[in-house]
C-alpha cells in the first residue's frame, strides 16, 4: 500500500501546472499525502510521501529541491497522521491536522527557498506555496471523505482494519 501511495503521490505531483513567475508548480500530490497519512499512518506514510514527492521533483526538473522535499513531505505526512490519530480521525480534526501539515510545507519551503535564493526568493514563492497548501487541504479533505464513506476502502485503512480486528 505504501508503494501504491508513493506512486500516486508521484503521478499526481507530476501532473502539475507551473506557477507564473517561475516559483514552482501547483499539483494534487499533497492531497494524496494527506490520504496516505490518514489511511496508513506512521513512518510508512512519511516515507511514501518523501519518496513520491522527491521523485516528482526529480522528474519535473527541480532536483535541487528533492532533498528538502523528502524531509518536508515526510514531516508533513507524519505530523498530520499523529494529529489525526490523537483526535480519533474525526473530520474536523483531520482538517486541522492537514492545516498543520500545510503549515509545515509552507514553512519548510520558505526556509529552503531562503537558503537557495535569499529572502527575496523565499518571499516571492510564499504566495504560490500558500495556494498549494490550501488546495492540498481542500482536495485531501475530499479524498479522505470519500475513502471514509466507501466501505471497499476499509480493509486498506490501517486504523479501521485494526478497529475491526479488535471487535472480532
Amino acid at each position: 500500500m505504501a508503494a501504491i501511495f508513493a506512486a500516486l503521490i508521484t503521478v499526481l505531483t507530476t501532473l502539475s501546472f507551473p506557477i507564473p513567475g517561475g516559483y514552482g508548480y501547483i499539483h494534487a500530490g499533497d492531497s494524496m499525502i494527506y490520504a496516505c497519512a490518514w489511511a496508513l499512518g506512521g513512518p510508512v506514510a512519511g516515507f511514501a510521501a518523501a519518496i513520491g514527492s522527491a521523485l516528482a521533483d526529480i522528474l519535473l526538473g527541480w532536483a535541487q529541491y528533492a532533498p528538502a522535499t523528502a524531509v518536508i513531505k515526510f514531516l508533513m505526512a507524519f505530523v498530520s497522521y499523529a494529529l489525526m490519530k490523537t483526535f480519533s480521525y474525526k473530520p474536523l480534526t483531520n482538517i486541522f491536522a492537514m492545516a498543520i501539515g500545510a503549515a509545515i510545507m509552507v514553512g519548510g519551503y520558505f526556509a529552503y527557498d531562503n537558503l537557495l535564493y535569499g529572502i527575496g526568493g523565499a518571499v516571492g514563492a510564499l504566495g504560490s506555496n500558500l495556494i498549494q497548501a490550501a488546495a492540498g487541504v481542500v482536495l485531501g479533505t475530499a479524498i479522505i471523505t470519500v475513502m471514509d464513506n466507501v466501505k471497499a476502502f476499509d480493509p486498506f485503512v490501517r486504523w479501521k482494519a485494526a478497529k475491526k480486528n479488535e471487535q472480532d
